[in-house]
């Protein structure tokens, strides 16, 4: 009579049901090799499953299972391979990235000391920080993120400030633009519009028009002609002053005699709207002195007279002011 069998609980093949050891495995049974759950089932059938992976390679002379070894190995070499190829190539990169932030971050020190000793270069020099930072024109990030240690903005504005205390006109301007909205941390230098309550300048705080005013004077009494014609329109709008059209008048017919083209163009408006007033003086003793105002047939044709002189030194914004008067 044929004895019932049971699998194994270790290695999942048929063994007599009163044996105490299994007869492949060796693996003591502790006299009870019936599954007494569901999850022993299943263990159960996995082990006899699984026991009979190697008899199919034995079946198959170990052809199959050595080929699929073998590919197995080389695939493995192969990603190993790529991946150091790759780490090596990301180095690289990595290591190139650094060198170029280290001698980018060498180049704008050296600026720095340059700019902070010779004035005159201050503004050149500040502005050319504030275009590589709105550019990334120091930042590497080919497979790798690396930029230069220096901050452009700030060491920008730090430069202007030297400059502009010890009396240098172009920073005065600059540093008063900035105050009034300007901003040259873009590609393209813009104005923030004073009225906009999220406006803030490069400085990080508000527009502060006073200010503004305060370094466009300092460049004005040397004759900076962009500053003269800024301060004129502070005058002309009252911001940051209080508005004079005597003294915009003065301010922006200088800079438009020193043929700034937006000084001529702002002439040019100011006549026709009648807003040029002359200050003549009728006794220098005493200082009195009376206000002229340009009479209205001759309003458009001084205006005309200055938009095509600001035209010609290349302001494209008189052509429009031109085209709608011959209209």
């Amino acid at each position: 009579m044929d004895k019932k069998q049971v699998y194994c609980r270790y290695c999942g093949r048929l063994i007599d049901e009163d044996a105490p050891f299994c007869t492949y495995c060796g693996k003591e049974q502790n006299g009870n090799t019936k599954p007494n759950s569901i999850w022993n089932t299943l263990y159960c059938l996995f082990q006899k499953i699984y026991s009979k992976i190697p008899t199919i390679k034995f079946k198959s002379n170990g052809t199959t299972g050595n080929y699929i070894k073998k590919w197995l190995k080389r695939i493995i070499v192969l990603v190993v391979v790529l991946i150091v190829i790759w780490l090596i190539v990301l180095l690289c990169f990595w290591l190139y990235g650094s060198h170029l932030a280290s001698e980018w971050t060498k180049e704008d020190k050296r600026r720095e000391a340059i700019a902070l000793k010779d004035i005159n270069r201050a503004n050149v020099i500040a502005r050319e920080l504030f275009k590589e930072s709105a550019e990334n024109a120091h930042l590497y990030n080919q497979l790798c993120w690396k930029e230069c240690d220096f901050n452009h903005i700030e060491r920008g504005l730090v430069i202007l400030r030297n400059a502009a205390e010890k009396g240098n006109a172009d920073a005065q301007f600059t540093l008063g633009a900035i105050y009034a909205g300007c901003r040259y941390d873009a590609k393209e230098p813009y104005f923030k519009d004073e009225n906009d309550k999220y406006a803030h300048t490069m400085l990080g705080g508000r527009i502060d028009l006073k200010r503004a005013a305060y370094w466009y004077t300092l460049a004005a009494n040397q004759g900076h002609g962009s500053a003269l014609n800024n301060l004129g329109n502070a005058y002309r709008k009252g911001a940051g002053v209080e508005r004079n059209y005597v003294k915009a008048t003065e301010l922006i017919r200088k800079a438009a005699e020193q043929g700034d083209p937006y000084a001529q163009l702002n002439y040019g408006d100011m006549f026709r709207d009648g807003e040029v007033c002359f200050r003549v003086v009728t006794d220098s003793i005493k200082g009195n002195a009376i206000f002229i105002e340009v009479k209205p047939n001759r309003r458009i044709s001084l205006a005309k007279e200055w938009w095509a002189k600001a035209l010609k030194n290349g302001n494209e914004k008189a052509k429009e002011r031109l085209e709608q008067v011959y209209e």
